[in-house]
């Protein structure tokens, strides 16, 4: 290989683009890494796995991985390579073993495997966390402090707590419906969706969570929505590219490592100011009320200001960012499929909650709108917010379907593997919700538990679907964020039609359009059109 092509190679993937091709002695030396890479060699079985082929035979599949689309090439290369349940690729030195069988993923998941998250990909959040680098319960490397976190904050998720959220939940809903009613009376041919959710599901964990009202729902300035987006997109990528941060130190005033910096400084802000509100609950008066919310049981925490701001930033982001697209991806699916629409409608106008005239949705009501929550499984499954999924690490030899791996070898659970994969599902690529009532109806009738009818795992069925992961490393906010998107859906479906809006173009101008900002999204957002129900 020419040394100099190999240089530009290496420095293109792995630096920023601003300066990837002016500094050839950084190039000479990352060329040296690579060529230790390329010496590379198996000492277990995972060369006997199939696979793509690589981009570079000195970077491995990294030009493929560190791109905000990465869960395109997760979900193509699962298609082509995924029959077995698990593919192989490589990142620079890193051995990773793609897995999107449910049954193999449930060993790696489970309480029983205890296998860690790999760090050197999760650490890359540290900075937006914390000023010192404190990590959250999300990637901390200390497991008791993980479990004293789970274990505090879990009665904040309690079914008790999530139906007493309700009410809030549908105060900020109708008043971002009223804006968005006033948006269309103002003449605005259509509504950016993911901005609209991210407004609702930011005033409710705020509130609810934080004691702290962004009154966001009303369309006001809200400066998160100016700094987080970002944020997460070059977390995305330097979770597969480790020199990324490094040039961002290094040249600290090339444009764009100087804007990561205000905007990491400008979150760090928000971190405080948030904290000061936990930090002033008055936990005796929360005993007393038998109050779990989540600022209750942050202040409960036994740490530091240090260590528990990075955990109040791991909750705010988690609580709204993920809960939003989920939203925003199911409405999209609402206005682009007429059919769906119209079932919708006519079950949310036989619970009277349909049009100017509809009562207020009730928390009872989500458990009576079985179509509703089709609906919004099958956006989840198609378009799941998490498609990069779970990363852990083998701490010792292990055997996976069949395989030796060696111990430090990459675990890869990408969740838009798992669930879009034909290998697992039919009709693997369709808007599908009626699959959810042809397996419940199976169900029924066998007396077996509720979950997809996979293809080829049918001894497993439940473990298909895994939006939120499973084990004890789950989410911990499911329940709160499933009520949150039904509600939410229901309001907006309930006042308005919805469209989809031509800039948007055909279903595929929006898959070319998705990337990974931590969470999938579209790269122009949603952007639907609303006509008011008459």
């Amino acid at each position: 290989m020419n040394s100099t092509m190999a240089a530009s190679d290496l420095s293109g993937a792995l630096l920023p683009q601003a300066w990837a091709g002016s500094l050839p002695g950084v190039s000479l030396a990352l060329l040296a890494l690579a060529i230790s890479i390329w010496f590379f060699q198996a000492s277990d079985d995972w060369a006997k796995l199939p696979g793509p082929p690589p981009a570079s035979k000195l970077l491995g599949h990294l030009p493929q991985m560190n791109v905000l689309n990465v869960h395109r090439f997760w979900q193509d290369s699962c298609q082509k390579y995924g029959a077995k349940g698990m593919f192989k690729v490589r990142l620079l030195h890193m051995k990773v073993v793609v897995v999107s069988d449910p049954v193999l993923i449930q060993a790696i998941v489970s309480r029983a495997s205890d296998l860690p998250k790999a760090a050197q990909l999760y650490d890359t959040v540290d900075e937006l966390f914390s000023p010192v680098g404190h990590r959250s319960f999300f990637n901390t490397h200390d497991n008791d402090e993980w479990r004293v976190v789970r274990k505090t904050t879990a009665p904040a998720f309690s079914p008790a707590m999530i139906r007493k959220a309700f009410p809030k939940l549908m105060d900020v809903t109708s008043e971002l419906c009223d804006a968005l009613a006033a948006k269309v009376a103002a003449g605005e041919s259509s509504v950016e969706m993911s901005e609209a959710a991210m407004r609702v599901t930011l005033d409710v964990i705020g509130s609810t969570g934080y004691g702290y009202d962004f009154k966001a729902r009303t369309f006001a300035r809200c400066e998160l929505f100016e700094i987080i987006p970002p944020l997460l997109g070059e977390f995305t990528l330097r979770s597969t590219n480790p020199a990324r941060a490094a040039a961002h130190r290094c040249l600290p005033f090339l444009p764009e490592a100087r804007r990561f910096r205000q905007r990491v400084q400008a979150c760090h802000k928000w971190w405080r100011i948030l904290l000061a509100s936990v930090r002033q609950t008055d936990l005796a008066a929360a005993a007393a009320e038998g109050d779990t919310s989540l600022r209750v049981c942050l202040a409960q925490l036994p740490f530091t200001d240090e260590q528990l701001m990075p955990n109040v930033a791991a909750y705010l982001i988690a609580g709204f960012e993920t809960t939003a697209h989920s939203i925003a991806w199911s409405l999209y699916e609402v206005a682009s499929n007429p059919a769906v629409q119209r079932r919708l409608e006519a079950e949310l106008c036989g619970a009277g909650l349909l049009g100017p005239a509809a009562r207020r949705l009730e928390f009872g009501d989500l458990a009576a709108l079985p179509f509703l929550n089709c609906v919004l499984k099958e956006a989840m499954r198609l378009h799941p917010v998490a498609s990069n999924g779970s990363i852990r690490k083998a701490d010792k030899e292990i055997s996976l379907g069949g395989y030796r791996l060696a111990p430090g070898t990459l675990l890869w659970i990408p969740f838009i593997a798992l669930l879009t994969s034909r290998h697992n599902w039919e009709r693997a690529d369709e808007f599908w919700p009626e699959r959810w009532e042809l397996e419940g109806q199976a169900a029924a009738a066998t007396g077996a538990a509720s979950g997809p009818t996979p293809v080829g795992n049918a001894s497993n069925p439940a473990l298909t679907y895994l939006p939120f992961s499973s084990g004890p490393r789950d989410c911990i906010g499911q329940n709160l964020a499933l009520m949150e998107a039904r509600a939410v859906i229901a309001s907006i479906v309930g006042r308005f039609e919805l469209g989809v809006a031509p800039e948007m173009g055909s279903r595929e101008d929006v898959r070319n359009d998705e990337v990974m900002k931590l969470t999938l999204q579209c790269s122009k957002g949603i952007r639907l059109t609303l006509k008011p129900r008459q």
